[in-house]
């Protein structure tokens, strides 16, 4: 009985001393938990000129303060402080859905966190990669970079050096010998020797060979590429399967076809009028826009008779033209733009969620807010 009390508090001991070690850690795991899905319902608003958040009930929950603020990504949002903010004037920082500084303000430029890294420029120095508190990821200093879309990251040191991939320690795993590098999207990377463009795999290996005037990311299998003829120097863009074959042909004039998205994309014969066109080149929804951007969410924003609606991809009108600008939809909710009522955010239906006041003077000019 004696042997079985001293286990019994030895044990209780025990216990309590565990729940000592792993509470602050299960603590935190919820708070950043919650901070990440609030994150998430929180809208970008501007009130007299100042930049804030509200949720998705149209309620301020980050009072507007900012001289810029961009849309919250895995918990973080990037931030700018007012210029005469003595401390953080003007400069770059995070906050999380609370609106509490989780990286002090002191980049000339920030981005979105993406896969626990993010792409800040020093004021003295080039671009590094930093985490979630704000400790370089790595002791490498870049000339350019990208956002981490997927490892490795393409990056260039100097102005002259070549581009190449390096892995999550700064190691080079794919040799800087690259005139341009873009990021690695559907196992494929766009980059360029001798002012030619092709596709490299993750080995560095070239599947597609360089032989494009401009070439642009794989989406839905497809991607968008550039010719141009050596004698007339005339181009012409079309699309190109991961075979390097020719789907669509290279038909249209340099800005007249959208990337894929969804399985349409849009295109212009013309310049004038934008229609769809499916993955095998087939016209599907007839040209009638004055312009036309990617589908998303099943909608695509477009513009008819000067004003913004959404279509679906049967060409029908799902919310009718009436707006001055808009976003594509993002979570079931875009941002539009009136200029009698500067903006606001709707859901599918068209229901507002928020919109700001009337301006009372002048005429405001168009919305910065987020292009999804």
């Amino acid at each position: 009985m004696i042997l079985l009390y001293k286990y019994q508090v030895k044990n209780n001991l025990m216990k309590k001393f565990i729940l000592f070690l792993i509470l602050p850690f299960l603590i935190s795991l919820t708070y950043f938990s919650f901070g990440q899905t609030a994150s998430n319902d929180l809208l970008l608003i501007e009130i007299n000129d100042k930049f804030g958040y509200i949720n998705k009930s149209g309620e301020i929950v980050i009072e507007p303060q900012f001289k810029y603020a961009n849309s919250f990504s895995e918990g973080l949002a990037v931030i700018s402080m007012p210029d005469e903010d003595e401390a953080y004037g003007g400069k770059y920082g995070y906050i999380d859905s609370t609106g509490t500084l989780i990286i002090s303000p002191k980049y000339n430029t920030a981005s979105n966190f993406t896969h626990g890294w993010a792409r800040v420029k020093q004021e003295f120095g080039g671009f590094i990669y930093i985490n979630k508190l704000g400790k370089p990821m790595m002791n490498n200093t870049f000339f350019e970079c990208y956002n981490v879309h997927n490892f490795p990251i393409p990056v260039r040191e100097t102005r002259k050096s070549k581009a190449g991939y390096i892995d999550k320690k700064g190691t080079y795993v794919i040799e800087a010998k690259f005139d341009v590098a873009f990021p690695f999207i559907e196992g494929y990377a766009v980059v360029a020797m001798n002012q030619k463009y092709g596709y490299i795999n993750l080995q560095g290996v070239f599947l597609i060979q360089p032989k494009f005037y401009r070439a642009n990311y794989f989406q839905n299998g497809l991607a968008k590429v550039i010719i141009q003829d050596e004698k007339s120097g005339d181009k012409r863009e079309g699309f190109i399967n991961k075979k390097g074959k020719y789907i669509v042909p290279p038909s249209f004039c340099v800005g007249c076809a959208k990337d894929f998205s969804e399985g349409l994309a849009a295109v212009t014969s013309d310049g004038k009028k934008w229609g769809f066109i499916n993955t095998n080149g087939k016209i599907v929804i007839a040209a009638q826009f004055e312009k036309a951007t990617i589908f998303k969410e099943g909608l695509a924003k477009v513009k008819f008779n000067g004003k913004y609606g959404f279509i679906d991809k049967s060409g029908n009108w799902i919310i009718k033209p009436k707006y001055d600008n808009v976003s594509n939809f993002n979570n079931g909710i875009a941002s539009i733009y009136q200029k009698n009522e500067r903006m606001g955010y709707i859901d599918k239906h068209e229901k507002y969620i928020w919109r700001a006041k009337k301006p009372k003077k002048k005429e405001m000019e168009e919305s910065p807010y987020d292009k999804y």
